[in-house]
């Protein structure tokens, strides 16, 4: 699969809130897919889902959206910071798209910022 990561309006407005409240987690550590792909997958909505590239791995909630087959969004935030490393290719800005990425179904907790912040020391 590949990764895509983007702002989104549920994002947006929960940063505003605080990035360490419950509605920004909420807003920020799930991953959507094709409902396809979640059929492959073996994936309902809200079922929790650890996503890996070679840069990191991370659980985050599954969500349904109209998205090309073959793609993994996952909006801006620590959760998908994650999983796109630091690498800029001498750009200056990381690769925010078109990351492999593999998926699979979990029963592990989704981590909150705090726990994320204390995971990249």
């Amino acid at each position: 699969m590949k990764l895509i990561t983007a702002r989104t309006l549920k994002q947006g407005m929960t940063m505003e809130e605080s990035k360490l409240s419950q509605s920004y987690q909420d807003a920020c550590a799930i991953a959507f897919l094709n409902e396809n792909d979640m059929a492959k997958f073996n994936l309902k909505e809200g079922d929790l889902l650890k996503a890996k590239t070679s840069y990191g791995e991370v659980v985050v909630k599954c969500g349904k959206v109209v998205i090309d087959e073959g793609n993994l969004l996952i909006p801006m935030g620590p959760w998908a910071n994650i999983l796109i490393g630091g690498n800029t290719g001498g750009t200056g800005m990381p690769d925010f798209k078109g990351i492999e990425v593999e998926i699979l179904k979990t029963d592990e907790n989704i981590l909150n910022v705090k726990e994320i912040i204390q995971k990249l020391k």
